[in-house]
C-alpha cells in the first residue's frame, strides 16, 4: 500500500506544474496576472485541506507555528513555479521542483539520524552534474537575461518545497502524527493571507478576464497540491524512510513532468539537457537504493 500512495504522490506532485504551464500559456498577452495565479492556488488548497479536516477534526494551538511556517514555504514555492515557468521551460521547472526534495533527504542525514552510505553520496554529486548540465548550456543572451530569472525563482522553489517537507515532518514527529490536516489548513491558509496583501498593489486590469478563462489552472494546482501532500502525510505516518519517500517522490514527479512538457507542451529541450534530466533521474534512483 505504500507504493501505492507514492505513485499517486508522484502523480499529483507532477501536475502542480501542469497548472502552471497551462496557466502562463492561455495568459500570455495578458499583464500582471501571476499575482492571481498565487492567490487562487492556495486558495483551492485551502478549501481541499478545509474538507479533509472537517472530516478529521482536531485542534491543537501548538500547530499553529508549524503552519505559519509552512505557509512562508508555500508561499515561496507558488511564486517560484509560475515565475519559473514563465522564464523557462517545464521540464526544467519540474527537475528542480522535485530536486528540491532531495534537500528533504539531506537534511534527513543531517538531523533525523538518517542511515547515509555511498550510493547517496554519488547520487548527490549526479544531482550537481545534471543541474550543470541542463542549466550551462544555452546562449550567451539567454544566460545573462531569462536565465538569471529562472534561477531567481528556481531558487524559491528550492526553498519553499524543501521547506515545506522538513516542517511537515517536524510537526508530525512532535505531535505523534496528529493533527496533519490542521496543519496543512492553516498552512496553506496563512500562504493565502500572504499572496492577498502582496497582490494589494498589483495593477488588476486584466483579473477579471483571466478569472473567467482560466480558474481552472490553479485550482488544479491548489488540489493537486493538496491531494499529494495527503498521500506524503500517510507516508510518512507510516514511517516511510526519508531516503525513500522524498527521492522516490521526485523520480516519479520528474519523469511524468518531462513526458507531459515533451508530449503536450511539444518543448524541445537540447541534447545535453536531455541528458542531465536522464543523469538526474539515475541520481535520484541511487538515493533510493
Amino acid at each position: 500500500m505504500n507504493y501505492f500512495y507514492l505513485l499517486l504522490a508522484m502523480t499529483f506532485s507532477a501536475t502542480i506544474t501542469v497548472g502552471g504551464r497551462l496557466y502562463n500559456t492561455k495568459n500570455k498577452d495578458r499583464r500582471n496576472v501571476s499575482g492571481l495565479y498565487n492567490l487562487l492556488t492556495p486558495c483551492s488548497a485551502a478549501l481541499s485541506w478545509l474538507v479533509l479536516w472537517c472530516l478529521d477534526f482536531s485542534f491543537d494551538a501548538g500547530v499553529l507555528p508549524y503552519s505559519l511556517l509552512y505557509g512562508v514555504g508555500y508561499s515561496c514555492f507558488t511564486v517560484g513555479v509560475l515565475g519559473a515557468l514563465n522564464s523557462g521551460s517545464t521540464a526544467l521547472t519540474g527537475l528542480v521542483k522535485q530536486l528540491a526534495l532531495v534537500g528533504v533527504s539531506l537534511w534527513g542525514f543531517a538531523f533525523w539520524g538518517t542511515e547515509f552510505t555511498l550510493l547517496s553520496g554519488v547520487g548527490i554529486v549526479l544531482i550537481v552534474i545534471s543541474l550543470a548540465m541542463c542549466l550551462l548550456t544555452g546562449k550567451k543572451e539567454e544566460k545573462a537575461g531569462s536565465l538569471t530569472k529562472w534561477l531567481g525563482y528556481a531558487a524559491l522553489i528550492v526553498i519553499g518545497n524543501a521547506g515545506c517537507s522538513i516542517v511537515q515532518r517536524y510537526q508530525q514527529m512532535a505531535f505523534d502524527y496528529q493533527h496533519k490536516n490542521m496543519l496543512m489548513f492553516f498552512g496553506v491558509f496563512f500562504a493565502f493571507l500572504f499572496m492577498l496583501v502582496l497582490s494589494r498593489k498589483e495593477e488588476k486590469t486584466d483579473w477579471a478576464a483571466a478569472l473567467r478563462t482560466t480558474w481552472p489552472f490553479p485550482a488544479l494546482a491548489g488540489c493537486s497540491s493538496a491531494a499529494s501532500n495527503v498521500f506524503m502525510l500517510l507516508l510518512v505516518k507510516n514511517r516511510m524512510s526519508p531516503v525513500i519517500l522524498y527521492p522516490g517522490v521526485a523520480v516519479g514527479g520528474l519523469m511524468i513532468t518531462t513526458l507531459i512538457s515533451r508530449f503536450c507542451f511539444r518543448e524541445r529541450l537540447r541534447p545535453m539537457q536531455w541528458c542531465g534530466l536522464a543523469v538526474g533521474a539515475a541520481a535520484l534512483v541511487l538515493l533510493n537504493l
